[in-house]
């Protein structure tokens, strides 16, 4: 009866050819999707990577600006406070006998080393955030798979 023969496409071929053709089609064209895919991917990753290290370059640029700027600081303060205690105690020295004018001298000392701290507390947050710099550039960095594949990466 009709069960028994084999069922025909309006092609010509029989359907299970027809149908391994459009499946051959069909897993070439994903296999072709997957390649493609996954070469974006990989370049994704590697821009990633390089942004990542470029990133990292400009911290340590800064940080060694911000070392550069911390020790120029802690210099000129040495210096002021050295400054400072000749001025107090040559003023001291010149006006023991007038006890008015030592008490003024006193008291524009008292101002000048509150005007100080203050000046140093600038100087605390750059040290501060120089830290959270380094501790950043401590971290190891770790290449993806597709970054030692395509490139000769070398760890700074």
């Amino acid at each position: 009866g009709m069960a028994a023969r084999s069922p025909q496409s309006g092609g010509g071929f029989p359907m299970n050819e027809a149908s391994a053709v459009f499946e051959a089609f069909v897993r070439q064209l994903a296999n072709d999707l997957t390649e493609q895919i996954t070469q974006e991917h990989g370049r994704e990753i590697v821009a990633m990577f390089d942004e990542i290290v470029r990133l990292r370059e400009q911290l340590t640029r800064a940080g060694r600006l911000m070392e550069a700027y911390v020790i120029r600081e802690k210099q000129l303060h040495e210096m002021l406070d050295g400054l400072t205690s000749t001025h107090t105690q040559a003023t001291a020295q010149m006006h023991a006998s007038r006890t008015e004018w030592s008490e003024k001298a006193q008291s524009v000392t008292l101002v000048q080393n509150e005007q100080r701290r203050r000046l140093k507390d600038p100087m605390e947050d750059t040290q501060t955030e120089l830290e959270r710099i380094q501790q950043v550039l401590a971290a190891p960095m770790h290449p993806p798979h597709e970054v030692t594949h395509q490139q000769k990466w070398q760890p700074l």
